[in-house]
């Protein structure tokens, strides 16, 4: 799988000077049929660009998406109404740090849940920091149970949260983090078993691109 690609070209919605401060502990939810800034995707295998950084959506049909200037939001309803999906793409500022294991440290500060909250239970927690291609790459998946969930339906004991993704620190910018990630969000028995290779192919998507005005 080709996680690092580098394109030497850019385009004028590269010239970010604001950038999300934004810490994406969890997605954790989908699109909804009353969010009227969405649009449903007519082509998935359109390449949709932040400028720094593009990435191509799930190729499965039903996905929506909401851009904006430092982030792209995407969402699909599952086939029962507790069954949702999401992806995130998002630019955020990278704060001074000196290592490849700050960096594992600052990313791991900003994903942290309340450990003593009793509505979550983890059934699965990886989280690796790796530096590819020179590129400083942090790495998690996250699946755990979460019984306080607003839309819980009755008689089920708790939803099931999986989030899947990557943090990069941005080749050409390094003041830059690029966050890209996946969440599938369901009861026990309704969750999809393709969800792992759709992550995959979600995060083997992801450009990086210079910025022109350098």
């Amino acid at each position: 799988m080709r996680i690092l690609q580098f394109v030497a070209r850019g385009n004028s919605a590269a010239l970010l000077l604001i950038l999300v401060l934004a810490a994406v502990p969890s997605l954790g939810c989908g699109a909804s049929s009353k969010d009227s800034e969405r649009e449903v995707l007519p082509d998935s295998s359109r390449r949709i660009s932040l400028g720094l950084v593009s990435v191509v959506p799930p190729k499965e049909a039903g996905w929506s998406v909401k851009q904006a200037s430092t982030r792209i939001t995407l969402g699909k309803l599952g086939v029962v109404p507790s069954h949702s999906f999401a992806g995130l793409v998002v630019l955020t500022q990278l704060p001074v740090l000196n290592s490849k294991e700050e960096f594992f440290d600052w990313n791991v500060q900003q994903r942290a849940r309340d450990a003593g909250d009793p509505r979550y239970r983890d059934l699965v927690k990886d989280e690796t920091v790796t530096i590819e291609n020179g590129v400083w790459v942090f790495r998690f998946h996250a699946k755990y149970e979460d019984s306080g969930a607003h839309n819980l339906p009755a008689g089920t004991p708790y939803l099931v949260i999986e989030d899947i993704g990557t943090v990069f620190r941005h080749p050409f910018e390094s003041g830059v983090a690029v966050y890209v990630a996946i969440s599938q969000r369901s009861t026990p028995q309704d969750v999809d078993g393709a969800f792992e290779r759709v992550a995959k192919d979600f995060l083997g998507s992801v450009e990086f691109h210079s910025n022109p005005s350098k």
